[in-house]
């Protein structure tokens, strides 16, 4: 039980120096601004907007996130 504790404690301080993840509303709005950027206008060109959004999220967003907000906002 005390190492589990030591473990909870010390997970709890890296937490804080992790980079805070996006919520889906703003994964949505990345995607928009990638899309409009690169001027995307359709599936055909979901490799383009996800390696741009990739870069873009930082880490602070799932793979699968961007993926699912860009299959939506493409045509």
């Amino acid at each position: 039980m005390d190492l589990a504790d030591k473990e909870k404690a010390e997970a709890e301080v890296l937490a804080v120096y992790l980079p805070q993840p996006l919520s889906s509303e703003e994964v949505e709005a990345l995607v928009k601004s990638v899309i409009a950027e690169v001027g995307a206008t359709s599936k055909a060109q979901m490799g383009v907007v996800m390696k741009a959004a990739t870069e873009r999220a930082a880490g602070r967003a799932d793979g699968r996130a961007l993926s699912a907000a860009v299959g939506k906002l493409l045509p």
